[in-house]
């Protein structure tokens, strides 16, 4: 009986490990390690069906010699052996000699370990049986009542902790196929945020290039487009392969019978596997491609109007079959670039007329002309009313002379779109957006003005990427936690450690709305501030010693110069919130460690509250933006630090809103140092 209960507290033992064992490895191997242990087993071992169920494959082995293990792998259905009879049957099957064993498994015969006995039993999970566990002895004595009682126990338990680990498994895969399809919906929201941007079909197939091959995961891209007389096929962007190659097969006549003149005009997308299957399709490819490198091959037309103007190649080094998905990708982006083409040649036709007089009267865009030394010949009413430059000032001077900073445009292919340029004319902001049109006697410039718009986007985009990602961060937490809370087989430790996290991130959130809703509030001049005596000093000790109470190893947080007694004129609470806002900045951007100082001193009717580190510090052209809202100086958040871009917009309205004003300047030494100034009350 003693041995019995032994036993079976055991078994309880493993029933808490498993509990915290995910891989069906894993669970296999506590189960034959416990379980040939307990029952004085030589070995033991677990199959499982493949997932077609055509065979059993080895899950996991103890006590058997590597050969043995590499010739039972994979297990025929058909074969007689114990683990395929318990699978079948579900029938637990019991060998008590080696005479029986001989007589019902001749395949066993002579034994792996010489077993005298072997017991296997089935794996019942919810849905059917699971497998087959067994375990081989060097002993005829019958196994006790007991020993039976517990190998049934023990395959249950093991039954039961694989079907957790495959559903456990199921889930990390569904999760995976969902990152996967979201990556591939921002990759293709990227790619026509690119495409939209791009104004020339050269420009065009470079998006295409670079961002298939992202997409795909491939080494190499190669987009070609019939010119314009439509006589040749034209190597346009690549990515991937040798000159030589580029030199040689870079233009081909659109008129004579090639693999890529047939790409181009079958209007479908063809597959090739491997290279094999390529040069048996088209065997005068053989040298090109032994020549690249590449094996596998994915081709796909691009086609304008129902016309074929030339096609996408994405290689890849190795065989590849291509899913549904990726072929569904790669067709995604050649329409999307097909489209892009179609923009572009209108694009290009419209930039061809816009010298014509009629036309630059009335068109809402910028337009002039340069002659071959760079004067100004035309200057459109739109150019005027955009720069706020007469005509009178611009007709006849060079271009440089009239937009200060020109060179940025001027210095590229005159026929390459720009995306938007800043320039200050008259003392203010312009984003100017250039294209242009070259001939031999000059060039023709057409811009437009994109200052609101990019006002507007820069606000959209900026706020879009600071929530998703801040709010992001803290809902996956909550929602990882609480799905591991519904879970039964947690400890009360663990519980507690989860709850505390969903509260932690509560929190954040919490914060991260209470932030939202106060710049909200200050943008609509909703916010009531109360100015009253505040005792400056006591206030920011009060502070700077509850930050040094969360602050990381390697802060170090002092107040100096702060005489007891020091008062300014503030709202008590905003005043707070505003120097916890600084100096957890502080903290945040001094991700190497380092002292933090906050001083206060009072002269000419200030109080002026500094607080200095010795962290990442901020360039020179972004103090004065970084108090703009949803302003970031890291918006892909490349340094590790979060944040909405909106603290310091807020301090920058609560200090102005009680009469005082906020800045910033770099620190001798590195770092910087924010500075706060109030009247003195």
């Amino acid at each position: 009986m003693d041995a019995a209960l032994s036993r079976f507290a055991q078994l309880s033992e493993l029933t808490a490990l498993l509990a915290d064992v995910l891989s069906e490895e894993e669970v296999v191997l506590a189960v034959l390690d416990q379980g040939c242990d307990v029952l004085g087993a030589g070995g033991g071992y677990v199959v499982l069906p493949t997932a077609d169920r055509s065979e059993l494959r080895l899950v996991g082995a103890w006590g058997f010699a590597d050969a043995v293990v590499e010739r039972w792998q994979h297990i025929p259905l058909e074969a007689q052996v114990p683990a395929a009879t318990v699978y079948l049957s579900g029938q637990s099957v019991l060998v008590d000699s080696e005479e029986q064993r001989d007589r019902l498994f001749p395949e066993l015969a002579g034994g792996p370990l010489d077993e005298r006995m072997s017991l296997t039993l089935p794996l019942r999970g919810r849905g059917g049986l699971l497998g087959s566990i067994g375990f081989a002895f060097g002993r005829e004595a019958p196994l006790t009542d007991y020993e039976l009682v517990y190998a049934e126990a023990l395959a249950d338990h093991c039954a039961a902790a694989i079907e957790r680990s495959q559903l456990f498994a199921e889930a990390v895969a569904a999760r995976a196929a969902a990152e996967r399809s979201a990556d591939r919906a921002a990759l293709l929201q990227k790619v026509t945020a690119d495409l939209a941007q791009a104004r020339t079909p050269r420009l065009v197939a470079e998006v295409l290039v670079h961002e298939g091959v992202v997409a795909a995961d491939a080494q190499g891209g190669w987009v070609s487009l019939l010119n314009r007389d439509g006589t040749l096929l034209e190597l346009v962007a690549e990515a991937g392969f040798s000159s030589s190659t580029v030199e040689r097969y870079g233009s081909l006549a659109a008129d004579l019978p090639s693999a890529p003149t047939i790409w181009m005009h079958g209007l479908v997308p063809r597959w090739f596997e491997s290279a094999s299957a390529l040069v048996a399709v088209h065997p005068e490819l053989r040298e090109r491609h032994d020549e690249s490198g590449f094996e596998a091959v994915a081709i796909l037309p691009l086609v304008v109007r129902g016309k074929g103007v030339g096609f996408l190649a994405i290689d890849f080094v190795a065989p590849r079959e291509f899913d549904d998905d990726e072929r569904a990708l790669l067709q995604t982006l050649a329409t999307l670039c097909s489209q892009a083409l179609e923009r572009a040649r209108l694009h290009e036709e419209l930039g061809a007329r816009a010298n014509a007089a009629a036309v630059l009267e009335r068109i809402g865009e910028g337009v002039f002309q340069l002659d071959q030394s760079g004067r100004i010949l035309i200057w459109n009413p739109a150019a005027a009313r955009i720069t706020g430059i007469a005509a009178e000032h611009a007709l006849g001077r060079p271009i440089g002379l009239v937009l200060p900073g020109w060179d940025r445009v001027g210095n590229v292919e005159p026929e390459r779109a720009r995306e938007s340029l800043r320039f200050e004319l008259s003392g203010n902001e312009l984003w100017l957006s250039f294209s242009a049109v070259q001939y031999p006697e000059g060039a023709v410039f057409a811009f437009r003005d994109l200052t609101g718009e990019r006002a507007l986007e820069v606000a959209r985009r900026d706020f879009v990427a600071t929530a998703s990602h801040e709010l992001r961060t803290p809902l996956s937490a909550v929602y990882g936690a609480a799905r591991t809370l519904m879970r039964r087989t947690l400890d009360e430790a663990r519980q507690a450690e989860l709850l505390a996290l969903i509260v932690d991130e509560a929190s954040r959130l919490s914060a991260i709305l209470d932030e939202l809703l106060l710049a909200s509030s200050l943008d609509a001049g909703a916010l009531t501030i109360h100015v009253v005596p505040c005792e400056t000093a006591a206030l920011v000790r009060g502070i700077v010693d509850l930050a040094r109470e969360r602050a990381a190893e390697g802060i170090e947080l002092a107040v100096s110069d702060c005489a007891p007694g020091t008062s300014c004129l503030a709202d008590p609470d905003r005043l707070r919130q505003v120097l916890v806002n600084l100096v957890d900045n502080a903290i945040k951007y001094s991700p190497g460690g380092g002292r933090v100082e906050v001083a206060v001193t009072a002269a000419d009717g200030l109080v002026r509250i500094a607080v200095a580190d010795r962290g990442l510090g901020i360039p020179a052209g972004e103090r004065e933006r970084i108090f703009d809202k949803f302003y970031r100086l890291d918006p892909g958040l490349t340094r590790g630090v979060s944040g909405t871009g909106l603290g310091l917009f807020i301090c920058r309205q609560l200090v102005r809103g009680m009469g005082g004003r906020i800045g910033v300047d770099a620190r001798d030494g590195g770092g910087s140092v924010f500075v706060v100034e109030l009247p003195a009350g």
